[in-house]
C-alpha cells in the first residue's frame, strides 16, 4: 500500500527523487499544492534525544565503519543502523554477538552480517588499548563492579557476593565478564572447572560469536547459563590474548 501510493505521487510529479549520493524523496511545489498546510515534524523524543557517547572515539571509528559498508551497499548509513542505536551500542562496549543482539531491538541483516563482526574487532583492539594506558583498571569500572571484583579477589565465592549485595547471580556473572575485558586478572579455576571451560574453549576456537545456547548444545549434560557465560568470558579472554592484533 505504501508502495503503490508513493509510486502514485510520483508520476504525479508531487514528489520527486534527489540526486544525492543517498537519494531521498522530497516534495515538489506541485505536491505542495495538493494539501492546504503542511505539518510541522512531530517530535518523537526517544528519537529526537540522542544518547551521549561515553567513548567518542569509539564511536568515531563506529560511524566509519557504518559510513564505508553503506557505501559499498550504495544505502544510507541509517539504513544498517540508527545513529541513536549505535551510540547506546558502543557506551556498552559490546564483546560478543550477544551483547549485540541483546542491546539492538532492531537489526538489519547487512549489520549482523557485514558490520558486527568487524565492529567487535574494534571494540576489543579499543579496550586492549584503553587498557594498556590505565595504571588500575579496575578504578575505570563503575562503583558496582568495583565491589563485586573486589569481593571475589579477597575470596568470597560468586553466590556469596549475590547474596550480600542482592544481585542475580547473572549479574555477578556479567561483572566478571567485564572486569576481563578491561583486562583484570582474575583466578580462572575458582569460578569455572577445567572441563568446562576446555569444552566452551574449543567451541570458541572455531565459532568465536557463538552464543549460550549455541554452547550448550555440545555440553553433554545441566550447565546454568551464567557459569556457561563466565566460562565463555575467561576462554574469549585467552584466545583474544593469542590473536595477533
Amino acid at each position: 500500500e505504501i508502495y503503490d501510493s508513493i509510486e502514485y505521487c510520483l508520476s504525479a510529479q508531487w514528489l520527486e527523487i534527489t540526486d544525492e549520493r543517498f537519494p531521498r524523496f522530497v516534495l515538489t511545489p506541485l505536491g505542495a499544492a495538493q494539501i492546504p498546510s503542511i505539518p510541522e515534524p512531530l517530535p518523537l523524543d526517544m528519537y529526537t534525544q540522542a544518547p551521549t557517547c561515553i567513548y567518542p572515539d569509539l564511536l568515531h571509528q563506529a560511524r566509519r565503519l557504518m559510513f564505508d559498508i553503506a557505501s559499498l551497499y550504495r544505502i544510507p548509513p541509517h539504513i544498517i543502523i540508527d545513529d541513536t542505536s549505535l551510540v547506546t551500542l558502543v557506551n556498552k562496549l559490546p564483546r560478543t554477538m550477544y551483547d549485540i543482539t541483546r542491546e539492538l531491538q532492531y537489526s538489519s541483516n547487512i549489520f549482523i552480517y557485514r558490520c558486527a563482526p568487524r565492529l567487535l574487532d574494534i571494540v576489543r583492539t579499543y579496550v586492549r588499548q584503553q587498557t594498556a594506558q590505565q595504571h588500575n583498571p579496575l578504578e575505570h569500572l563503575p562503583h558496582g563492579i568495583q565491589q563485586s571484583i573486589r569481593m571475589l579477589l579477597s575470596g568470597y565465592s560468586i553466590e556469596e557476593v549475590a547474596q550480600r549485595h542482592r544481585l542475580p547471580i547473572s549479574t555477578v556473572a556479567h561483572h566478571i565478564h567485564i572486569a576481563l575485558d578491561q583486562g583484570i586478572s582474575l583466578p580462572r579455576e575458582r569460578f569455572v572447572h577445567d572441563s568446562l571451560y576446555a569444552t566452551v574453549k574449543e567451541f570458541l576456537r572455531t565459532q568465536p560469536y557463538g552464543f549460550v545456547q549455541d554452547i550448550r548444545s555440545v555440553i553433554h549434560e545441566e550447565v546454568e547459563a551464567w557459569k556457561i557465560r563466565i566460562a565463555a568470558a575467561f576462554a574469549r579472554k585467552e584466545l583474544y590474548r593469542n590473536t595477533p592484533t
